[in-house]
């Protein structure tokens, strides 16, 4: 099970570098860790390094429950999509 960076990421980078298979990178908001590429530390240290190294607890094993949710709230706050008694959307011209 590979682990993950969650929003609380600050973006300090103290991560990057304690990452013995080098699996963190920075991405446009915060740091995240490749999955395929994470091996909990085993065989290098006895807890992961991230968690050991993060300042605010960010990095934590990867979770699907979190990133089902972060997915969902990607989407929050944009226009809803409004249809007409035909079924397309409005907006659209009607064909005819």
């Amino acid at each position: 099970m590979a682990h993950m960076i969650t929003s609380q990421c600050v973006n300090c980078g103290a991560c990057e570098m304690e990452c013995p298979v080098r699996a963190i990178s920075a991405a446009a908001n915060q740091y995240v860790i490749d999955p395929r590429v994470c091996v909990d530390c085993e065989g290098y240290f006895d807890i992961a390094r991230c968690k050991w190294a993060c300042p605010v607890e960010a990095c934590v094993p990867e979770r699907a429950a979190y990133i089902e949710h972060s997915a969902s709230l990607q989407n929050r706050g944009t226009r809803p999509v409004v249809f007409r008694a035909d079924g397309n959307p409005a907006g659209t011209p009607l064909a005819g």
